[in-house]
């Protein structure tokens, strides 16, 4: 007798593979899920690939519609809704009672309140000279999709751009609200990311799926796998606070010249600890050259920031997504720039480190508001509840993520 194959969920990603830590869980179910990648306008476009999944580009594509006919997806994840190109193919995935999901992927760091005191460098967009026929293929591609009773919805669509454009993407979709630019559900880690759904998007309850962080999982692989040994060193996760050359930002949360100050001040009390200093660059930081040159600081790029995390001593961030398996595993020190994001709130809430001003920083008192933290059991607890969103004996979340991919949902509405 023959053995009985599983039929696999065909899943469109509308989603970056030229980040490889955007992909990783994703990569870890791809024998389980039948995934197709849809992201880039055209090949050109595509800066790098970390995959050998199938990819498809928009411009192979008449329309939205074609996209659905020749694809055939039973699902489609987004990890952007507010590009013209993606609402256009949720806009016709809603035609066709094909489920669409927003999946989060890092962690959130907007203050939707506050939006003039923080910005969310995950959202920065690489400068590169756009042809007008890209411009007109996407609004074309958004027309064809929004039909003539779709039209209505136009004006509205452009004060999204605008705003997008002028304040910040998480900011402009809470005020400008459009149903057909909205998922039918929502693919978040833990509780605390449900929070930004319901002010953003005023998602309902039942729209939510929780699988858990997935950054944590990984962390748990290489425990199990190597004896991790602490080394002497300060771990700095950098974050692009300020301008960095070839990429956009709106808002600049700094001068480049205060940021080189914080990193020779975290050098600084590195030196005095008896530590070394390294610093994990933030992928738009690569190219950048400007950092300060000193023999006790090292510099790391593409390497394996698990282990560099779990080997550091102490571990300063100011918002990533590593911040969260660091904060499970590590002593850590979160710095603040101007009021609390998002992200940073909860975690001060949860007082799993201490968080100090880069003020404080500046002036002198890194180490006078550190030393004497004790990170209490009760605040690690609260912290897991809220941030990590499974336990020990619970399915990992990539095995939760593979179980609901595969999983036939209701006709979206």
């Amino acid at each position: 007798m023959k053995n009985m194959q599983v039929k696999k969920s065909k899943v469109l990603l509308c989603w970056g593979y030229n980040r490889k830590s955007w992909i990783e869980y994703f990569e870890k179910i791809k024998h389980e899920v039948d995934f197709t990648y849809l992201f880039f306008y055209s090949r050109k476009d595509e800066d790098a690939c970390y995959t050998d999944v199938e990819i498809r580009y928009y411009w192979d594509f008449k329309s939205a519609k074609e996209i659905l006919r020749l694809l055939r997806p039973e699902k489609v994840i987004f990890m952007g809704l507010e590009g013209w190109h993606c609402i256009a193919l949720n806009i016709e995935c809603k035609r066709a009672s094909i489920p669409t999901f927003y999946m989060v992927h890092g962690s959130s760091v907007i203050s939707l309140d506050d939006h003039k005191e923080t910005i969310n460098f995950a959202i920065a967009k690489k400068i590169a000279p756009q042809k007008l026929v890209n411009y007109c293929r996407v609004t074309i591609f958004l027309v064809k999709a929004l039909g003539i009773e779709g039209l209505k919805y136009f004006p509205a669509l452009l004060k999204l751009q605008y705003l997008k454009n002028k304040i910040s993407v998480e900011w402009a979709l809470k005020k400008v609200q459009i149903p057909i630019r909205k998922p039918d559900y929502y693919i978040v880690y833990t509780e605390k990311d449900k929070q930004l759904f319901v002010e953003q998007d005023l998602a309902t309850e039942k729209q939510f799926w929780l699988i858990g962080t997935p950054d944590v999982e990984r962390f748990i692989d290489i425990i199990n796998e190597i004896d991790v040994q602490e080394k002497g060193y300060l771990l700095y996760l950098e974050s692009p606070l300020s301008d960095i050359p070839g990429y956009d930002y709106q808002l600049n949360l700094l001068p480049f010249n205060e940021h080189l100050k914080l990193i020779e001040k975290f050098n600084e009390y590195a030196l005095l600890k008896g530590l070394r200093l390294k610093i994990k660059l933030h992928p738009y930081s690569y190219q950048d050259d400007r950092f300060p040159k000193h023999e006790n600081i090292d510099y790391y790029r593409d390497c394996e920031k698990e282990k560099l995390i779990l080997q550091a001593h102490q571990v300063i961030f100011y918002t990533t997504s590593l911040a969260t398996p660091a904060l499970m595993f590590k002593d850590c020190i979160m710095f603040t720039v101007n009021n609390l994001n998002f992200f940073q709130k909860g975690i001060w809430e949860c007082n799993v480190c201490p968080v100090i001003s880069h003020t404080d920083i500046l002036s002198g008192k890194m180490s006078e508001l550190v030393d004497g933290f004790i990170k209490k059991h009760e605040s690690l607890i609260e912290f897991q509840k809220k941030y990590i969103g499974f336990k020990k004996n619970d399915p990992l979340p990539t095995e939760k993520l593979a179980r609901l991919l595969n999983t036939p949902f209701e006709k979206a509405t």
